[in-house]
């Protein structure tokens, strides 16, 4: 199971890079909505019950949303999904238990009062860039072209999440630091 995850993982993280790569063969769309479905599959796995009976809502209402524009871009749907789904989960967390920041540190961090509600606040950063992260890859999954998305969607939102990461470690240390 463990060996799955991480191959999810690295799937997300190498998926824009997979369809720039495929981009020029025949087979582009089935490989790339194939591999999209897996990834989406396996993020309404991970979902709990509740968000992802909201997933699939989402989901079917973008996926009738492109048909009746008559997009033919599907396989671009997977980082928007997952740049939202990251936003649901981070902007419903209103419990510092529930942060996804606390998870893979939860001793640590729940012996720290100081830092939980450090990254508790620091989630705002995260609902910022992600929501603004998720109206940049809806704009470019239905007004540009497949070469812009690919700039975008393989590159500059990596950079934006690597922004986000450094702006909540620097929010998280000036905190714990004013915070007696």
């Amino acid at each position: 199971m463990k060996r799955v995850k991480s191959m999810v993982s690295a799937l997300t993280f190498l998926y824009p890079v997979i369809l720039l790569s495929l981009k020029n063969t025949r087979y582009f769309k089935v490989l790339a909505l194939s591999l999209g479905a897996i990834l989406i599959v396996s993020l309404m796995i991970r979902l709990p019950r509740g968000r992802r009976l909201i997933f699939l809502g989402m989901l079917i209402s973008i996926a009738l949303a492109m048909a009746i524009l008559g997009l033919n871009n599907m396989e671009r749907l997977y980082p928007f999904l997952m740049s939202a789904s990251m936003l649901t989960i981070f902007a419903s967390s209103t419990e510092p238990e529930g942060n996804p920041m606390i998870g893979p540190m939860r001793r640590r961090i729940l012996a720290d009062p100081q830092l939980l509600y450090a990254l508790q606040d620091a989630r705002w950063i995260w609902i910022v860039g992600l929501t603004v992260n998720t109206l940049i890859l809806g704009v470019l999954l239905f007004a540009f072209g497949l070469d812009v998305w690919l700039l975008y969607a393989g590159f500059y939102s990596y950079l934006l999440l690597v922004l986000l990461f450094v702006l909540t470690l620097a929010f998280v240390t000036l905190r714990r630091r004013r915070i007696p």
